[in-house]
């Protein structure tokens, strides 16, 4: 099963130099309680990892697709793996040990607003930036998105919701598989940003 990819850190946008003795301008992506200062390419190619909404959503955002998109823009995908070692992007797959070792290693800082449900579908949770409606979420993954900065990790999170779901029909494994593969459409949508734990 080919890996998905996703970005790690909030952007901070470009930096630009007070005097000739400063460096050169460089992006900014806040990460671990620390800065990532990227070179103009690797910014780009970062960035990109957020395009192609559709392609997280069904769970097919992977490395090779970014490296196409970054062909398709002339951006230089050679960072791609120091990106990676860097933190700043994330690969895992669908199965439970990849999707749990990466809830474990991350936590979600939302933000979004959650806007509730409807009583024509009770289950079904609207998320806005600004007033745009850009996600709805079954009520056990808005549950998580909307708390997981309370943990120290989004496994901690997903293990702290399962104690209090009575008698569920998902596992606490199966519950954190389905969030692992939410957590790129939550990403695309604006709706919050990955840290490293």
């Amino acid at each position: 099963m080919p890996k998905i990819i996703v970005p790690v850190g909030y952007p901070m946008g470009v930096r630009h130099p007070i005097d000739e003795q400063d460096e050169p301008a460089y992006f900014e992506v806040l990460v671990a309680r620390d800065q990532a200062k990227l070179s103009e390419p690797a910014s780009r190619l970062w960035s990109l990892a957020f395009g192609d909404p559709d392609a997280h959503r069904e769970l097919r955002f992977t490395r090779q697709h970014l490296e196409q998109l970054a062909a398709n823009a002339s951006v230089d995908a050679s960072m791609l793996d120091e990106l990676i070692k860097g933190g700043l992007l994330v690969e895992y797959d669908e199965t439970e040990r990849s999707s749990v070792d990466f809830l474990k290693r991350h936590n979600l800082h939302p933000t979004a607003t959650g806007v509730g449900n409807t009583p024509e579908d009770p289950s079904m949770f609207k998320v806005a930036v600004g007033n745009e409606v850009v996600l709805t979420l079954q009520h056990d993954l808005f549950v998580l998105w909307s708390g997981s900065i309370r943990f120290p990790s989004l496994w901690d999170s997903v293990r702290d919701y399962s104690k209090h779901r009575g008698n569920a029909p998902m596992s606490t494994n199966e519950l954190g598989i389905l969030f692992a593969a939410t957590i790129p459409a939550i990403l695309t949508a604006g709706a919050g940003y990955l840290d490293i734990t």
